[in-house]
């Protein structure tokens, strides 16, 4: 193993899968222009071998191009649909670190049918059009 847990870097992400392989990434913005080419790749992982330098030998394996899904506003979108009342909605870039949260304040919601005022700000609504 050469990472136990994400490292986030200041011009690469980076993780090791459970199968040895790394993956690696500039930032959490993407970058539309760019195409899954060898070349990429290349420059992705010369990148990731700065900060981790048992890669400076590692073969590219194979390139593919991830979008992180991140609402419009940057922050979490979370309550009912307005357009559809059984609907509820939980958007968020940071799943990992807030579900146990969102999931508990969500569920209290739903089965209780109260609205909980820390979520206001995250209201689906505050995308809809007048």
């Amino acid at each position: 193993r050469l990472l136990d847990r994400v490292a986030i870097c200041e011009q690469a992400t980076l993780k090791q899968n459970p199968d040895g392989r790394v993956v690696t990434g500039t930032d959490f913005e993407g970058n539309p222009g760019v195409q899954p080419t060898r070349e990429e790749g290349e420059k992705l992982l010369a990148t990731a071998a700065r900060y981790v330098p048992a890669l400076r030998n590692a073969d590219l394996d194979f390139v593919t191009l991830g979008h992180r899904v991140l609402p419009k506003d940057g922050h979490s979108i979370v309550g009912c649909s307005t357009t559809c009342a059984n609907a509820y909605v939980i958007a968020t870039h940071s799943g990992m670190t807030l579900s146990p949260i969102l999931g508990q304040l969500a569920t209290t919601e739903v089965l209780d049918r109260v609205k909980i005022d820390l979520l206001q700000s995250f209201r689906p609504d505050r995308f809809a059009r007048s």
